[in-house]
């Protein structure tokens, strides 16, 4: 009866995903109420600052649009468990730890992070795709997503090599899938030599990036202790899969490995190359939300030890969200 119940509560279902977007709505209650008319802040990508002096987009604009990605990758996240199943029960508990810990760690500006986070994802989801259907043309559409995403960030293109250990996995690593892969990458790079010779008048590719590190640095004690009880409950999870994953089906256990080696990939450049913090952190929250949500689904009903988890992580974050409202409205 304990493990229905648990079951009813994290189900996607209409009530649920009402209380996903309400939670979402609280979380950025900051974009609701945003007067700011000045030029969105430059972002730290060469080609995202040419696309944002060429659109005048005013700070609340910005803010918006931000807030209109990171809902839908919300979702999205939601989705791509209801399609590839690869946490055995229907849960909604991987976006909740999406909307939480990333409505209150990731900025709310507009910023180049949010296009590589999006990119990214849906690099993941068509790796996910060619190995469930076995169709290459799948390859194609990873490489020119991460490609697209690396324009961003260049450092994206390393997440090539988890897709490749993942297509390998399932036996579809050949000269194909390279090929595929390959020629999918450098048609976003052609698009964008072209589009820069069009604005400038002459070929030429931008090697110069300032990357900002914003985010993700503990810039005060609260932030330390919220990090902290994130990465606690991220160690704990990964233990865990570890522990169970051959437990799992052959499906749901090699696209965990996957997320799990995405993730080391993303942790560190986010760790050890410069902009790393800012751009690649949506995406290790993203990975760590499939890990947590995964954790917390298959062993609520079991343990005391993971119930008093569940409520630490909710008590520090309601009382990380009350401190930065407090600090903004001094």
């Amino acid at each position: 009866m304990q493990n229905r119940r648990w079951s009813d509560i994290i189900v996607p279902c209409a009530k649920n995903n009402i209380i996903c977007i309400l939670l979402l709505a609280a979380l950025w209650n900051d974009v609701f109420f945003c007067s700011q008319t000045g030029s969105v802040s430059q972002s730290g990508s060469f080609f995202i600052d040419k696309i944002l002096t060429f659109a005048g987009l005013s700070q609340s604009v910005g803010k918006i649009i931000n807030f209109v990605i990171f809902a839908a990758v919300s979702f999205f996240i939601l989705r791509m468990n209801d399609v590839f199943l690869f946490i055995k029960t229907r849960t909604v508990l991987p976006t909740f730890f999406f909307v939480i810990s990333g409505s209150l760690l990731l900025p709310h500006e507009f910023t180049s992070a949010a296009l590589v986070t999006t990119l990214l994802l849906l690099a993941i989801n068509s790796a996910c795709k060619m190995c469930v259907t076995e169709r290459i043309h799948f390859a194609f559409n990873v490489g020119m997503l991460i490609a697209l995403a690396s324009l961003v960030y260049p450092f994206a293109l390393i997440l090539v090599l988890p897709f490749w250990s993942f297509a390998l996995s399932f036996n579809m690593f050949s000269l194909r899938t390279i090929l595929a892969t390959v020629i999918g990458a450098f048609v976003p790079y052609l698009y964008g030599l072209m589009w820069l010779f069009f604005i400038d008048g002459k070929l030429h590719f931008p090697i110069d990036c300032n990357f900002s590190l914003q985010c993700f640095l503990p810039d005060n004690i609260f932030t330390t202790i919220y990090l902290g009880v994130n990465v606690v409950l991220l160690l704990v999870s990964v233990i865990n899969l570890i522990v169970t994953n051959s437990q799992e089906n052959i499906r749901p256990q090699r696209m965990f490995s996957y997320f799990l080696t995405s993730l080391t990939f993303a942790l560190a450049v986010t760790l050890f190359v410069p902009g790393g913090l800012f751009n690649m952190g949506g995406l290790v929250i993203v990975l760590s939300s499939f890990i947590v949500g995964r954790f917390f689904t298959l062993n609520y009903a079991y343990a005391r030890i993971v119930k008093i988890l569940l409520w630490v992580y909710l008590a520090v974050s309601t009382a990380y969200f009350i401190l930065n409202l407090s600090f903004k409205n001094v």
